[in-house]
């Protein structure tokens, strides 16, 4: 690999893929799917910066955050990784929409998290 080739990787992973969100137990396809960008990609890169930050703003006097801080930043860094969704029925995709999503599912929380890390995906897309 050349290093133009890296640069094609993170602007490819900007672009996102779009993920089926299939049902927990079973395995079937549902209706929501959502656009997550790649681990290389900028947005990628602005997630973890804005993460960094929300957590020294809510540490406390002794540099400590408390678990539900930590769980709702981990939550709004997953939903940055989400550029859109489809599928959803009313629910239009916005920013917070997307937090509560995560917050409320564990399920989507780790789906989000293992798709917003897979580079797998955008490999086989170029190749």
């Amino acid at each position: 690999m050349q290093p133009r080739d890296f640069e094609n990787m993170r602007e490819d992973q900007e672009r996102g893929i779009w993920r089926v969100v299939c049902h927990p137990v079973t395995g079937a396809k549902s209706d929501l799917e959502l656009l997550v960008v790649g681990p290389d990609s900028a947005t990628a890169a602005r997630a973890t910066a804005a993460m960094v930050d929300e957590l020294a703003e809510l540490a406390d006097l002794d540099g400590r955050v408390s678990g539900e801080k930590r769980a709702r930043a981990k939550a709004r860094y997953l939903a940055r990784h989400v550029k859109d969704w489809r599928g959803a029925g009313d629910a239009s995709y916005s920013f917070d929409a997307c937090t509560r999503l995560i917050e409320v599912s564990r399920y989507v929380e780790a789906c989000v998290d293992t798709w917003a890390g897979d580079r797998r995906g955008f490999w086989e897309r170029a190749r």
